[in-house]
């Protein structure tokens, strides 16, 4: 399994700030850069999922998501949301016959102490997802928030 790994800081001022809200210093200085350890650790529940994704394993999506997670994106028919043992029950154990045609991958986009976003790149025969995911340190261990994805479908040729 190839993972990629990637921290990108980013500090975007805002392009209308006031003199009074311009200085962004403080906000800077609080911001500490993220150490290897902290980063492999905050790459452990996206490597879970992927694990998950692979073999079909609702034990791997349990280490993955903290259990008030959500499913959020927008499906083949409009507006979808459901909780994330939801999505967890169509994990058979079994892996999916086109697995080894599947690539997936990951960045951690942003991280702190206790929060940060992962987004992660699926690519299936017929359909790439990209899911973002936001992270959360509870109790000392990484879990991800929700799971929002947007699917990328080749288009349905005309009749």
């Amino acid at each position: 399994m190839k993972i990629a790994y990637a921290v990108t800081a980013l500090f975007l001022a805002p392009l209308f700030a006031s003199p009074a809200l311009a200085s962004n210093a403080p906000a800077q200085a609080a911001v500490t850069a993220a150490s290897e350890a902290e980063i492999k650790a905050a790459s452990v529940p996206v490597e879970n999922y992927i694990k998950a994704l692979q073999t079909s394993s609702i034990d791997y999506a349990r280490l993955a998501f903290h259990k008030d997670a959500r499913m959020i994106g927008n499906g083949r028919n409009g507006f979808l949301s459901m909780p994330i043992e939801e999505w967890m029950k169509g994990l058979t154990g079994t892996p999916n016959a086109d697995e080894a045609q599947r690539k997936r991958s990951f960045r951690i986009l942003d991280l702190t102490a206790t929060t940060g976003v992962a987004r992660v790149e699926l690519v299936y025969p017929g359909v790439t997802f990209i899911d973002h995911m936001p992270l959360l340190k509870v109790d000392g261990e990484w879990k991800i928030m929700n799971k929002f994805f947007h699917a990328i479908r080749p288009p349905v040729p005309a009749n």
